[in-house]
C-alpha cells in the first residue's frame, strides 16, 4: 500500500513538470532600420544587454568578404531595413534609393554575429525581410567561420514574416539578394531578427521530480529485502 502511494507521488510530481508554468524569457527583436542612412562597414544592434553585429561585405562563390558599407533604411511599410551602400558616399541617404538595398549584382552580403545572442541563452531564432517578392528572395546561410558562406537555411520572402530558421548554434548568419530571373533586379532589405529562449523546467520543479522518483526507488528497495527474508 505504501509502494502504491509513493508512486502516486512520483507521477504527481511528474505531471507537474510537465504542466507548471516556467519562467521564460520575453522575446528580444532586433529592428535593422535603425539608425537610418549611410553607417560604417559594422553596426550594433542592442536590445536589453543582449547585442548583435552587423557587418557588410561580398561574396564569390562560397567565400566571404568583408569590407562594404551598411546603409539602414526606414521608408515606411514593406521599405524597412538594412542594406549596403557597394562604395562609401557614393549612396544617397534618401530611402528611394535603391543602390541602398541588399544587392544581387554586385553579390552584396550582410553577416550578423550571434555570439552574444547565445551566450545569453537565446536559441530560437526567427527573420523577416522587406522588398523581397517571389523573384527577389532573402536567401540566409549559416556558418562557423566569418569567409564561409555556409549552409543554405532558407529563401524568404515579405510574405513569409516572422520565419523561423534553425541555426544549430553557428555563429555567423550570412544574408544574400538571389534573383530568380536578371541578378540586377534584386534588392531586398533584412528587415527584422527576433530572438527567444527555448522553454526549460525550473529548478524547483526538477527538485521535485527527483524527491518523488527518489522515493520511489527507497520503497522498492524496501519491498525487496521484505520479499526475500520472508
Amino acid at each position: 500500500m505504501k509502494t502504491k502511494r509513493v508512486i502516486l507521488a512520483a507521477l504527481a510530481a511528474l505531471s507537474f513538470a510537465v504542466t507548471a508554468p516556467q519562467a521564460i524569457a520575453a522575446p528580444i527583436t532586433f529592428e535593422f532600420w535603425t539608425p537610418t542612412g549611410l553607417l560604417g562597414s559594422s553596426e550594433s544592434y542592442t536590445v536589453g544587454t543582449t547585442t548583435i553585429t552587423a557587418y557588410s561585405g561580398s561574396y564569390s562563390g562560397t567565400t566571404v568578404t568583408r569590407g562594404l558599407q551598411l546603409n539602414g533604411v526606414n521608408g515606411g511599410t514593406n521599405n524597412q531595413g538594412l542594406g549596403i551602400c557597394n562604395a562609401a558616399g557614393s549612396c544617397s541617404t534618401g530611402n528611394g534609393d535603391p543602390s541602398v538595398n541588399l544587392d544581387g549584382a554586385p553579390p552584396e552580403l550582410i553577416q550578423l554575429d550571434l555570439s552574444d545572442l547565445y551566450a545569453d541563452g537565446y536559441s530560437l531564432i526567427k527573420i523577416n525581410s522587406d522588398r523581397a517578392t517571389n523573384i527577389e528572395l532573402l536567401r540566409i546561410y549559416a556558418s562557423s567561420t566569418i569567409t564561409g558562406l555556409g549552409t543554405l537555411l532558407a529563401s524568404i520572402n515579405d510574405a513569409s514574416g516572422d520565419f523561423a530558421i534553425s541555426t544549430g548554434g553557428l555563429r555567423y548568419l550570412n544574408f544574400i539578394a538571389f534573383p530568380l530571373g536578371d541578378p540586377s533586379t534584386a534588392q531586398v532589405l533584412l528587415h527584422s531578427l527576433t530572438a527567444d529562449v527555448a522553454a526549460v523546467p525550473e529548478p524547483a520543479t526538477l527538485t521535485l521530480l527527483g524527491v518523488g522518483l527518489a522515493g520511489l526507488a527507497l520503497s522498492r528497495r524496501r519491498t525487496l529485502k521484505v520479499t526475500a527474508a520472508a
